[in-house]
């Protein structure tokens, strides 16, 4: 019996050291990164951001650096794609989004969304500011606080708590939803690496629909062999390569 506690406590205690270890290696190049972005030495700076990421290190600042290095590297499309990375770890964070507004001012023919009434930009700007896990875990807690409060007005037969848990209902089936939208949101945003053109069809032959400039964001709505179709801010559909494009 002591035989294997001594054994726990040996895997436990190298365990422990590998970790700390691993962790101050992995402190060690994000600042080694960060001088040689100092430096103006970006392409070094990318590979060491990269090479963090491979390890499963993912933080906001970190792609936010990255988005930075790219940026100063020339490539727009995956300085967005960080950015945009980096806003589902830490959406209100203002220097990211002054960088995002900043570089999407150098995006060539970048297309506006469609219009959207008052009350929906309203509610598009609150939801945008969470992040899946705020958003979740708000949702639990007002959940078990409409149930909590609904079973007490039952039960106390107090009219007003039974007409405030209906409240807390209906803001829980409301963030339910855009909980739900931001996630299929995410998983089907993209945004072009390389400019390219558009097709009608999924074929290199097929005519040009329209074309799509490096760094512009687009939702991919199905796939079909080495092609994905698009749908750009506007509404415009068309195919593209999907080595054009990265999802976020």
């Amino acid at each position: 019996m002591r035989y294997r506690l001594w054994i726990l406590f040996f895997f436990f205690m190298a365990y422990s050291s590998f970790s700390y270890l691993s962790a101050q290696t992995i402190d060690a190049r994000f600042n080694q990164a960060n001088n040689f972005y100092k430096e103006a030495q970006y392409k070094k700076a990318i590979e060491l951001y990269e090479e963090i990421l491979k390890q499963g290190k993912i933080s906001g600042p970190l792609y936010y650096n990255l988005g930075n290095a790219y940026f100063k590297d020339g490539q727009l499309g995956r300085a967005v794609v960080s950015y945009q990375r980096a806003r589902q770890w830490m959406p209100r964070d203002s220097d990211l989004k002054a960088n995002e507004q900043y570089v999407e001012a150098f995006i060539k023919n970048n297309p506006q969304g469609v219009d959207r009434f008052f009350v929906a930009r309203l509610s598009f700007r609150y939801f945008d500011a969470w992040t899946l896990d705020e958003l979740a875990k708000l949702n639990v807690i007002l959940y078990f606080l409409a149930l909590i409060i609904f079973l007490a007005g039952f039960y106390l037969k107090k009219k007003e708590l039974t007409f405030f848990s209906l409240i807390l209902g209906c803001l829980f089936v409301f963030h339910s939803y855009a909980f739900i939208e931001r996630k299929q949101s995410q998983e089907n945003a993209a945004v072009i690496i390389q400019s390219i053109e558009a097709k009608f069809e999924p074929m290199e032959s097929a005519t040009t629909h329209f074309s799509l400039s490096e760094g512009v964001k687009v939702k991919i709505l199905e796939q079909e062999g080495f092609w994905s179709k698009i749908e750009r801010r506007d509404g415009k559909k068309g195919w593209v390569p999907k080595s054009s494009l990265e999802k976020i």
